[in-house]
């Protein structure tokens, strides 16, 4: 019988044979031999060390892989969230313009006037607020 290590193809797994001497000579030298199955395929055996490395660089891929997820999904919210304030916006804007009372639900044909007399106290603790008073003196 002839001396060697029998070994397997990492990607087709074809069992193929390596004389001794290259065989440890590969495994001394880790990553810097390469030898080839029958069909080609090119491979090294690593060292403990380049195994540590690539685990950690694969752990950090990870790690930075489900870090952007969680910002794109962060951000999908933050723009959703920001529509809807948009949507919301523009439908109490067309109201306001119609004369339609944010707080009573009332139509007023003087809007301005029926906001200082009856909600006074909810202009300055209304977030609304801003956006009602150039609203207001647009339409007058």
């Amino acid at each position: 019988m002839v001396d060697g290590q029998w070994t397997t193809c990492i990607r087709c797994q074809c069992r193929m044979w390596m004389p001794p001497a290259l065989y440890e000579a590969a495994l001394a030298q880790a990553g810097k031999i390469t030898f080839y199955c029958a069909y080609g395929h090119g491979q090294v055996f690593r060292s403990k060390e380049q195994l540590r490395e690539e685990d950690e660089t694969r752990r950090e891929r990870d790690r930075l892989k489900q870090e952007n997820a969680r910002l794109v999904e962060q951000w999908t919210e933050a723009h959703r969230k920001l529509a809807l304030a948009v949507k919301d916006k523009t439908r109490i804007t067309k109201r306001i313009h119609a004369g339609i009372c944010p707080d009573c639900n009332r139509t007023f044909s003087d809007l301005a006037r029926h906001m200082h007399s009856k909600h006074k106290g909810s202009l300055s603790s209304d977030p609304l607020s801003t956006m009602i008073r150039p609203t207001l003196e647009k339409s007058q």
